[in-house]
């Protein structure tokens, strides 16, 4: 059994790149086809998708790698930067970090909450959306079909309005919580469910989801006995990878930590966050092809409506044309009769 208790301090130079980086896993094979959580006719359609959801169970790390990715991209100066849209938002994150900073953990998270943020990437600047809820409201909509309470449905309405999702995963959690059936649930059932609520709404199924796993300073040697990231996915979660197909898969560590007297981990006053752009980054590149497609096929729209308007003006202008010739040989027609007509008379 792995020692998941000793944290690493590890450093872009450290990590490597085949067990942590980006990875495709491409599946072939039939997607799972559970029923939606929720089928009210208006998933149908079309929506603003503008928002990256962040979706995870408990204790998977939603909540500090938020803030420490908002922290360092607040103090970025130049690539990608990131600024909160409300002062409260930016408080929180801050708050957060600082606390981590310290030897402390941030509590768990008890409700639903927005951090409304703007993200400015190769020169475009994007509001967004971001969703921090609890694990149990993730738990009471995606496993218990919970779709009433107010907390269930701003989830739920975030999730119908993604462009983009991050999928977060604590491999950890695979081995720690063997007997927890409901944690096995959560991150199985849950997430399938999840994602297929993605896939059925109105322009969900080009939404780009993507799979994140976290803590990865202590489930690094973990991940890399089974053969690195995408084979321990395909190992642990084999139903959202059929349900997924065409996967991208990120390692990050958002923290490091070390082990207190009293045997707690605790974060490391001088971590360094490891990777925790890259999701981000490839969601917006992905969402900004997204709308490049969506401009293109617009554009191919407008051209042939054009098209169309013009050989409709055409063939209007060919008939009228054409009456106008009809019209003028029925009256020549009509005259050179009259004329043979007298000349008969006459004779």
């Amino acid at each position: 059994m792995t020692d998941l208790t000793t944290s690493q301090q590890i450093t872009y130079d450290q990590v490597d790149s085949t067990d942590i980086e980006t990875f495709a896993l491409p599946f072939q094979g039939e997607t799972d086809q559970l029923a939606p959580v929720d089928g009210e006719f208006t998933r149908n359609l079309p929506v603003t998708r503008n928002r990256i959801v962040v979706l995870g169970r408990r204790a998977a790390g939603k909540t500090v790698y938020l803030s420490m990715l908002y922290t360092r991209l607040w103090k970025s100066l130049d690539g990608m930067t990131m600024s909160g849209l409300t002062g409260s938002a930016h408080s929180e994150a801050m708050r957060v970090t600082a606390g981590l900073t310290q030897g402390q953990w941030p509590p768990a998270t008890m409700v639903n909450s927005q951090m409304p943020i703007e993200v400015q990437y190769q020169g475009r600047d994007r509001q967004m959306v971001t969703m921090d809820y609890s694990g149990e409201v993730f738990r009471r909509t995606f496993v218990e079909g919970d779709k009433d309470s107010m907390e269930a449905a701003q989830l739920l309405e975030h999730l119908d309005s993604a462009g983009a999702v991050m999928l977060m995963l604590d491999p950890a959690m695979i081995f720690e919580r063997a007997g927890d059936i409901d944690a096995s649930v959560d991150d199985d059932f849950g997430m399938v469910q999840a994602v297929n609520r993605v896939r059925s709404a109105a322009g969900g199924a080009d939404v780009p989801i993507v799979i994140v796993l976290t803590k990865m300073d202590m489930n690094y040697p973990m991940v890399h006995g089974e053969g690195g990231p995408s084979r321990f996915v395909q190992n642990h979660w084999p139903a959202l990878v059929r349900t997924l197909q065409n996967i991208r898969i990120f390692g990050i560590s958002s923290v490091q930590t070390e082990i207190d007297a009293g045997g707690r981990a605790l974060p490391r006053a001088n971590s360094e966050s490891v990777k925790i752009e890259d999701p981000l980054k490839y969601c917006l590149e992905q969402m900004d092809e997204s709308d490049r497609r969506e401009a293109l096929a617009n554009a191919q729209i407008r051209r042939q409506q054009a098209r169309d308007c013009e050989d409709a003006l055409v063939e209007h202008a060919l008939r009228q044309t054409n009456r106008f010739w009809a019209l003028t040989i029925s009256g020549m027609c009509l005259a050179s009769l009259g004329v043979i007509a007298l000349i008969i008379a006459f004779y």
